[in-house]
C-alpha cells in the first residue's frame, strides 16, 4: 500500500474512532415516538456525524497530493464512491484481474466499467492482465 494511502486509511480510522467515542458520550435516549429524525438522540448526533464527514473529506483531499497519477485520478473522479475507491487503493499495486475480482465480488457493474474505461483513456490504468503499480 502506498504511504499516502496508509495515511488516508489511518485518518479514516481515527475519524471513525472519534465519532464512535463522541456518539457513546451522548447521553440522550432515542425517542421512537418522535417524528422522523427529530428524536433527541438523532438531533444530538447530527453535529458529530457532520464532523465525521468533514474529517473523511479532509483525508480524501489529502490524497490529491499523491505523486501517483492513478491515485490522483481516483481522488479527482471517484469522490462519490469513496468507500469503493478505498478498496481499490488499498489493493494497489495489484494485477488488473485482482481489481476486476474485487469489483465482481462487490457487485459493481456499469459504474466500475465506466471508471475503468475513463481511467484507461486518461492513461492512468493499463489494459487487462497487467500489473497496476500505483
Amino acid at each position: 500500500m502506498l504511504p499516502e494511502v496508509e495515511q488516508f486509511v489511518a485518518a479514516l480510522d481515527a475519524a471513525a474512532e472519534k465519532m464512535a467515542a463522541a456518539s457513546a458520550a451522548v447521553d440522550v435516549k432515542c425517542d421512537y415516538t418522535a417524528d422522523g429524525w427529530d428524536c433527541p438522540r438523532c438531533v444530538a448526533l447530527k453535529p458529530i456525524k457532520a464532523e465525521h464527514r468533514r474529517d473523511a473529506a479532509t483525508a480524501w483531499e489529502a490524497l490529491a497530493a499523491s505523486t501517483d497519477p492513478l491515485v490522483r485520478w481516483i481522488v479527482e473522479h471517484c469522490k462519490g464512491y469513496m468507500y469503493e475507491a478505498q478498496m481499490i487503493l488499498e489493493a494497489l499495486p495489484a494485477p488488473m484481474d485482482e481489481l476486476e475480482d474485487i469489483a465482481r465480488s462487490e457487485g459493481w457493474c456499469y459504474v466500475w466499467e465506466r471508471y475503468v474505461s475513463d481511467a484507461r483513456i486518461a492513461g492512468v490504468l493499463p489494459k487487462a492482465d497487467t500489473e497496476v503499480s500505483a
